[in-house]
């Protein structure tokens, strides 16, 4: 008996579940997973993503610790030009350097900014550890931004 064209079995058909080529239409996803992918695998994705982030919190870190360790530089040059510029002995040089280290923190990225009023009661906490002849010299030159004192620092 002869079938009418409607009822022939489809070619995928023909081949038994356990051949190795079979594939139901169906299934996209075998159907891709047979081909060679060059997309990258969800573990190898969180690697990546993994990576990145590490990556950026290391950048950030670094950053912030580098930071930290110019302002401390920075620090140290600025009381060395008072101490020769405004003839300091080592007790006022400590009362500055904690004045300093309350004022600015540690010197990170995320330090504040901070407004006219309190830069120039800093300047004056300063100018306040040294003599008076000195500390009016000091505030002179602060104004008028003298190089040997405003070097990165102020």
């Amino acid at each position: 008996m002869h079938r009418p064209q409607r009822h022939r079995r489809k070619a995928w058909r023909t081949a038994k579940p356990t051949t190795p080529g079979f594939r139901p239409p169906w299934s996209v996803g075998l159907r891709d997973a047979d081909k060679p992918n060059a997309s990258l695998s969800r573990r190898e994705k969180y690697w990546l993503g993994a990576l990145a982030i590490t990556a950026l919190v290391a950048f950030f870190v670094l950053a912030h610790f580098t930071a930290i360790w110019s302002s401390k530089r920075h620090l140290d040059d600025f009381l060395g030009r008072l101490q020769i510029n405004y003839n300091l002995d080592e007790a006022q040089i400590a009362a500055i350097r904690r004045i300093e280290q309350e004022y600015h923190g540690q010197g990170g990225i995320f330090s504040p900014s901070r407004s006219y009023q309190e830069k120039r009661d800093h300047d004056i906490a300063i100018s306040q550890q040294m003599s008076p002849a000195d500390g009016a010299r000091f505030l002179v030159e602060l104004q008028t931004k003298k190089t040997s004192l405003t070097k990165k620092r102020h």
